[in-house]
């Protein structure tokens, strides 16, 4: 049963966003951030993925210096290039110093960084610890890690975005057609596999899991928002329909670059306008069985086919190779599609 989070102690009051890149996460993160009884980080820290399984046995130090120094987190300890005119008047250096000096404190010897940081970014924006229901993470990896996250906070609660797998390739095919980087086929279709035999998996409890489906956020936000609120144990607060970072306003991080202030449901089908026959039947190959499952309706008949073995023009013919041979795997064994937690990104 799980304890009211009024109730327990600041450090197990956690909430972590997790889901597929490109499903909606860091809006979700926007969008509570000013939330008044939310303590919302605004960056990703690969905390759960990264820091406790490969630095967790090692000194705080090394914590702390990929927290600061490697992790987007880094954003708010250092200018960089990167934070693209953000955090303009975040007092950076006077954030750095006072995580050192709570890491270094005797009594906070055996406490996560994580909270550490965030505990020391409410006092930065001197807001009392005893206002704050709940603080919140956000990082997509976070949906690989539900046993170390209960492992290590208990009562942590966990919002997990889900988006149609075919809007989720299209932003990929956007972002790589203006970046001009290689184009990976496979890989944003392995990670919406795995989180939805996450979401198939029996461990999921309504209570400590709330699943977000990307479209329904975009296109009746409200009601959606009111049942995020509820599930954290907050009121409502019509703050939470305008999304920023930090207090400051935030304008997406669209792959087509559009700009917003409110909440945009133009991305909801956008797939529709961007992907070629070849390409929606590419998703739909792999991903039908959960999609039917999860009320997305495939719009091809599916089967393996000739068109499996086309090369998109993004693709360089390293990851065409690379794509086909996780492509042929999956399809054979369901490698990807059985579990979020079983297998590496």
């Amino acid at each position: 049963m799980s304890i009211k989070s009024k109730d327990l102690p600041f450090d197990q009051r956690a909430c972590f966003i997790a889901g597929p890149d490109k499903s909606g996460t860091t809006l979700m993160c926007a969008l509570l951030d000013g939330h008044p009884s939310l303590a919302v980080f605004p960056e990703e820290t690969n905390y759960m993925r990264t820091v406790l399984p490969r630095l967790g046995k090692k000194p705080k130090k090394f914590q702390f210096e990929y927290l600061t120094q490697e992790a987007p987190s880094r954003l708010l300890f250092a200018p960089s290039p990167h934070t693209d005119k953000r955090y303009t008047d975040f007092p950076r250096q006077e954030y750095l110093e006072s995580f050192a000096e709570a890491m270094g404190e005797t009594r906070n010897r055996d406490r996560d960084l994580l909270v550490l940081m965030i505990e020391t970014l409410l006092r930065i924006q001197k807001r009392p610890i005893k206002e704050i229901d709940r603080w919140v993470e956000k990082t997509p990896d976070n949906a690989y890690c539900f046993k170390r996250i209960k492992k290590h906070f208990p009562q942590a609660k966990i919002i997990l975005m889900i988006r149609d797998p075919r809007g989720k390739f299209a932003a990929h095919l956007d972002l790589m057609r203006k970046s001009g980087e290689n184009f990976a086929a496979f890989n944003n279709i392995r990670n919406w596999l795995q989180t939805a035999a996450l979401m198939r998996a029996n461990t999921m409890n309504p209570e400590n899991v709330h699943v977000v489906r990307f479209e329904e956020l975009l296109t009746n936000p409200e009601p959606v928002l009111h049942k995020i609120c509820a599930f954290l144990e907050i009121p409502y607060h019509p703050v939470v329909l305008t999304p920023t970072k930090a207090g400051e306003s935030w304008a997406g991080n669209s792959a087509t670059l559009n700009k917003f202030k409110f909440i945009n449901s133009e991305p909801t089908d956008r797939w529709k306008k961007m992907l070629t026959p070849a390409e929606i039947a590419w998703v739909e190959l792999h991903c039908r069985r959960d999609m039917q499952q999860l009320g997305y309706v495939p719009l091809t008949q599916g089967g393996f086919n000739l068109g499996w073995f086309i090369r998109f023009p993004e693709e360089r013919w390293s990851a065409y190779f690379k794509a086909r041979w996780y492509s042929l795997r999956e399809l054979l064994t369901g490698r990807y599609s059985r579990s979020a937690e079983n297998h590496p990104k």
